[in-house]
């Protein structure tokens, strides 16, 4: 019987193992291409879905706060549309004058305001919030309002970054007047009511 010589018998051994090692990696490179795509399609839905339910709960979120505010004005019948009394964005001065007519009102409805907290202090026995708020783009109004403890403590309570500092608030108009500075109007007055409403205060 002819016996094979080592190193071809060697040679055969190599090739049959070459052979078995491709047979085997193609079948594996292919499961992985296929579990690569699956994970990208995956992660891709995934996000989308992500997605969708963030933004249903920021429209749930906006939704409860206009509500929220919606009931607050209806149930002090306040004035919502104030700004419209100092007419389009011009580069005239907005005069004293002109904000005294609009919120020392004679029939002495209320006022909504969507402002930013800036401070609350007790000054001889009262509670005060501080708020701004813009008017346009030529002047700020600051508001300093009385409010009873429960809701000093209840803005107090709500600490959190700058843009979670924002309220719907309705208030009683006493007097304006203009600060030092020459773009701030100062207007005193009393909180009737008010809405945290965060972010969304940015919006109006």
């Amino acid at each position: 019987m002819n016996q094979i010589p080592s190193h071809d018998l060697q040679l055969r051994r190599t090739t049959q193992g070459q052979l078995t090692r491709k047979r085997f990696s193609r079948p594996m490179v292919g499961i992985l291409v296929l579990a690569g795509v699956g994970w990208g399609i995956f992660s891709v839905i995934s996000s989308k879905k992500a997605g969708r339910e963030s933004e249903r709960q920021r429209r749930e979120e906006q939704t409860r706060i206009e509500q929220a505010v919606s009931a607050m004005q209806t149930t002090h019948n306040a004035v919502t549309d104030w700004k419209k009394g100092l007419g389009e964005a011009r580069l005239e001065l907005i005069y004293t004058v002109d904000l005294q007519r609009l919120l020392v009102r004679d029939d002495g409805r209320p006022l909504l305001f969507y402002a930013s907290v800036e401070d609350v202090k007790e000054q001889n026995g009262r509670n005060l919030l501080v708020l701004e708020t813009q008017i346009d783009i030529r002047a700020t109004l600051r508001l300093v309002l009385e409010c009873d403890a429960a809701r000093a403590r209840q803005v107090m309570e709500q600490r959190g970054p700058e843009l979670l500092k924002y309220y719907a608030v309705i208030a009683e108009i006493r007097s304006v007047q203009k600060s030092a500075d020459e773009t701030v109007f100062l207007a005193e007055g009393r909180a009737l009511d008010l809405v945290f409403v965060g972010p969304y205060g940015l919006l109006r």
